[in-house]
C-alpha cells in the first residue's frame, strides 16, 4: 500500500489492535461507550462522529442471518448503530459463515435490501442463497477448506 492508500474506520478495539502494525494504513478508531462483551464501542458520541464520515465500503459481520430478515443481533443497544453505519457507506458487505444462516436474533440490524454483497462459505443452503439474491444482494460463496 502507498502511504495514505487505505483508511480503515472501526469501533472495534480488537480490529484496531490487529491493524495497528500496518504503518501505511490510516486507522481511525471511533470511541464511545465500551462494551466488554463485544470489545467495541457504541453510543450517541459514536453516532455523532459517523455523521460527517463517508466510506466506500462498510464491512459488517453477524452471528445471525436469515433471507427474510437479513442480519440480526441480540444486542439491542447496538442494532440502531447499523443504520448510521450504512448511511455513511456507498457499499455494504456483510460476512457470516454458513453456521449463522437460519439463526434468528432479537432485532434486525440490516435487511438484505440494504446489503450489496453477502460473503459466506460454500456450505450455505441453496434456497437461502437464491432468496438473498432475489433481494438484489450479490452472494459470494467461498469454498470450504477440506480438512
Amino acid at each position: 500500500l502507498q502511504e495514505g492508500g487505505l483508511t480503515i474506520v472501526t469501533r472495534s478495539l480488537l480490529i484496531a489492535s490487529e491493524l495497528r502494525v500496518h504503518r501505511r494504513t490510516r486507522l481511525l478508531i471511533l470511541g464511545g461507550i465500551y462494551q466488554h462483551d463485544y470489545d467495541s464501542c457504541i453510543g450517541a458520541g459514536l453516532e455523532q462522529a459517523l455523521g460527517g464520515l463517508h466510506v466506500h465500503t462498510l464491512f459488517v459481520g453477524s452471528d445471525a442471518v436469515t433471507a427474510e430478515r437479513g442480519i440480526s443481533t441480540d444486542n439491542v443497544l447496538e442494532a440502531p448503530l447499523y443504520q448510521h453505519l450504512r448511511a455513511c457507506a456507498e457499499r455494504v458487505v456483510a460476512i457470516a459463515d454458513s453456521s449463522k444462516i437460519g439463526i434468528h436474533r432479537l432485532q434486525v440490524t440490516l435487511p438484505f435490501e440494504q446489503i450489496h454483497t453477502f460473503i459466506t462459505d460454500g456450505a450455505a443452503p441453496p434456497d437461502f442463497v437464491a432468496r438473498a439474491r432475489a433481494c438484489g444482494t450479490e452472494v459470494i460463496l467461498v469454498p470450504v477448506p477440506r480438512p
